[in-house]
């Protein structure tokens, strides 16, 4: 699971402004924001205008982009920038709506900004604001696809195993609306959960039930590396067997919806397990930037 974040954004925000700042000193940037964006963070920039008294003007303040965190470099300045952003969206939610949403009256406060975590469900509400509809519908795919869409899995269990290739596979893509979605072969995950013995590799004594389609023990499909993070790795698919780990159901759950202290251990140990597989399918990350995926 995404996390998304309101917080206030510089009120020239456009596309050609290509970060999340604010007007404080380093240290209270630092203090306030490290460890709370981090890279691949999805950040709905809530911008408050206010009038000569520094009041808030009635109706002024709203949700007016998504973007999406590249870097965390804290740069200093007359304004702060806090992360470098890669510019997904305009929006126009007025924050009547976005309280809607987010069923609270008012967002958390981190010293004197504001800020608010919000589900899935509430960041494609606030998607719904988009000013371009293929767009939005091209982001829906993109970044909120159901992983553990049963339908998805059935398609893995009923699948002919892929040919096995331990070098890179080069990215397909489907076109949609506003864009590309990466396409992925549900042979190339049946291959990985028969390599694993249909056993969840993060711990194979894990019993399930017998499949009705495979008549073996009942286990699941997942991308270690998140296949929203395709663009970080060019040329090199991340549908991969190299890639997709077999789990159980309920640690397949775990990865997706886990607080981010219990995916920590799990993340590591699958790491160190595919790390070699990894770099011959010409896929190279550290594990720092691994778990950054899974916030």
């Amino acid at each position: 699971m995404l996390r998304y974040w309101f917080t206030e954004n510089d009120p020239e925000v456009s596309p050609d402004k290509h970060g999340v700042w604010v007007k404080t000193n380093l240290g209270n940037a630092k203090r306030l924001f490290e460890g709370k964006i981090l890279r691949g963070h999805l950040v709905f920039i809530y911008e408050t205008r206010y009038d000569r008294d520094h009041v808030i003007k009635d109706g002024r303040s709203k949700v007016v982009a998504l973007v999406r965190v590249e870097n965390v470099p804290f740069k200093a300045g007359k304004w702060i920038l806090v992360a470098k952003t890669k510019w997904l969206a305009g929006l126009d939610c007025p924050d009547s709506a976005a309280h809607a949403i987010t069923g609270r009256k008012n967002f958390r406060k981190i010293g004197h900004f504001n800020v608010l975590e919000l589900d899935p469900t509430q960041a494609c509400r606030l998607l719904q604001y988009c000013k371009s509809r293929p767009t939005r519908d091209h982001l829906m795919d993109l970044y909120f696809p159901d992983d553990d869409d049963a339908e998805q899995q059935k398609r893995i269990q009923e699948a002919p195993p892929a040919a096995r290739h331990p070098g890179p596979r080069e990215p397909k893509f489907t076109k949609t609306k506003g864009g590309k979605k990466l396409q992925t072969d549900p042979g190339i995950a049946k291959t990985s959960l028969m390599l694993a013995g249909y056993r969840c590799e993060l711990n194979p004594s894990h019993e399930t039930f017998q499949s009705s389609v495979t008549g073996k023990n009942y286990v699941e499909a997942h991308h270690l590396i998140p296949l929203r993070a395709q663009g970080d790795f060019g040329d090199c698919s991340l549908d991969h067997e190299a890639n997709i780990i077999c789990l159980c159901p309920n640690c397949h759950r775990l990865m997706h919806h886990a607080v981010s202290l219990q995916k920590g251990p799990p993340l590591n140990r699958l790491f160190e397990m595919r790390k070699r597989d990894l770099e011959r399918a010409g896929i190279s990350l550290e594990n720092e930037v691994l778990v950054e995926y899974y916030p």
